[in-house]
């Protein structure tokens, strides 16, 4: 199941989730989400310090990197959990 344009909706094959972390600097804008295959933005959910990011205004997707409209702050713990199908 992933999150696409406002719904869940079931995704074929298997579902594997991935995850990654970091920490906010200041002025870093891309993070690896350690995922490959994903199919848009809409397969990622990402948090700071707990709260949750929104797709294409807080961020986008290039490849399985994840690009910040602004960089964390410094010391922001970020999440990221990516959907994908096996």
């Amino acid at each position: 199941e992933g999150y696409i344009n406002g719904a869940w909706s079931p995704l074929a094959g298997k579902t594997v989730y991935t995850s990654a972390t970091g920490t906010g600097d200041g002025s870093t804008t891309v993070f690896a989400t350690g995922a490959t295959g994903i199919q848009s933005v809409d397969y990622v959910e990402v948090f700071w310090d707990g709260v949750r990011q929104t797709p294409t205004s807080d961020y986008t997707l290039s490849g399985s990197n994840v690009t910040f409209s602004t960089a964390p702050a410094t010391g922001v713990k970020i999440y990221m959990r990516t959907t994908t199908e096996a």
